[in-house]
């Protein structure tokens, strides 16, 4: 490859990195004022131009995740957890589209569901101690979940006095939940 050619291979990929940015920041502009239709195209074109787009992808994620196409939504956050597993936003949305998809499935596919919403939304809470969101997420994944699927009332409990700390009144309901749920187990043995 000649010095001219390697010159005009890299300024076609700056411009192609800059056309994608304006893109990106055009569909983010889109969906924060709710124009999801209009977003969407330009997230997919930054994906396939840029399959590495953890940003696009985590917005797609969210656009099908609104718009109740759970599988697309998990396919979109996984790619975007997979390329950056740091940043916290992108395991919730992860964690919320499996658990979306686990409300309407039934309960063999809810079996294998579980796992991936509990360590979806704990990756969240080990990057981000003070996401409330995924901390009540837990909560109910705890109080609800049977223990072979990782419920654990005292692991709920935990989540609730860790919400109550960071001075969230649903702490402090969860949390009479749990107690009651704790009350009835003790008094039915």
């Amino acid at each position: 490859m000649t010095c001219c050619s390697l010159i005009a291979l890299l300024a076609t990929h700056a411009l192609s990195s800059t056309n994608a940015e304006i893109s990106l920041d055009r569909a983010i502009q889109l969906f924060n004022t709710k124009h999801y239709q209009e977003s969407r195209p330009l997230l997919e074109q930054v994906v396939k131009s840029h399959p590495d787009n953890a940003i696009a992808h985590y917005y797609l994620g969210r656009l099908y995740l609104h718009a109740g196409d759970y599988d697309k939504a998990i396919s979109h956050c996984k790619m975007s957890v997979d390329i950056r597993p740091d940043i916290a936003t992108h395991h919730f949305c992860l964690g919320r589209s499996y658990g979306e998809k686990a409300r309407q499935a039934p309960f063999w596919m809810q079996a294998l569901l579980a796992p991936k919403i509990r360590q979806a939304f704990e990756a969240v809470v080990t990057l981000d101690p003070d996401h409330r969101e995924a901390r009540v997420g837990l909560t109910h994944f705890y109080m609800r979940a049977p223990g072979i699927m990782g419920g654990s009332l005292i692991k709920a409990q935990e989540q609730a006095e860790q919400l109550i700390q960071l001075k969230d009144p649903r702490g402090e309901q969860l949390l009479q939940e749990i107690l009651k749920r704790q009350n009835k187990n003790l008094s039915t043995h």
